[in-house]
């Protein structure tokens, strides 16, 4: 039953992610200037992004769903709880990290070129795209305390915690850079 369960969970992803890929405009023609090879990995990019983005959410889900069957007959063994609490905060935490690191890396190398040919560094512009990768970080951090203690899922507050963080990051306007 898990084998079947994992290989429709598999062609579930692998859907989602072609059907990403082509509302991405993948089938369109590149940008003017910019070579169809590039075009395709940079849209692969950013549906893998996504995708990642989708199961960080899905791991929070998971382990607010486990919060509310903490009291049920398979999760009041410690052990079985310990288990599914840390296999979804696993998913949790590692979802944003592919695009925050890409963020910060673009950022800091940035700021080492502007260093390195003594131009002063504008950090405004990026301002908004830094504050949305932040809040992703601190809701990584607080997902990430399941992960070494996971008898810490069962308050509510601290599972509520990264949404919060998440739902300030959707209320900060967008207007610089794509959500990081």
């Amino acid at each position: 039953d898990l084998r079947l369960t994992l290989w429709g969970c598999l062609l579930a992803l692998l859907l989602f992610l072609l059907g990403s890929l082509l509302s991405t405009g993948l089938l369109l023609e590149p940008p003017q200037g910019m070579e169809r090879s590039n075009f395709i990995l940079l849209q692969i990019r950013q549906a893998l992004h996504l995708l990642f983005r989708y199961l960080s959410l899905a791991g929070g889900a998971a382990l607010l769903w486990i919060w509310y069957l903490r009291h049920r007959t398979p999760l009041t063994d410690e052990r079985a709880f310990t288990l599914a609490v840390r296999w979804c905060a696993v998913w949790a935490v590692v979802g944003y990290l592919p695009s925050i690191i890409d963020f910060w890396s673009t950022l800091l190398a940035a700021l080492l070129r502007s260093l390195h040919s003594g131009v002063p560094f504008d950090i405004m512009p990026q301002m908004n795209a830094l504050i949305l990768s932040v809040l992703a970080a601190l809701a990584i951090i607080s997902w990430s305390v399941f992960l070494y203690r996971p008898r810490k899922a069962r308050n509510l507050v601290l599972q509520l915690l990264p949404w919060c963080f998440l739902f300030i990051r959707m209320a900060v306007p967008l207007t610089q850079l794509p959500r990081p």
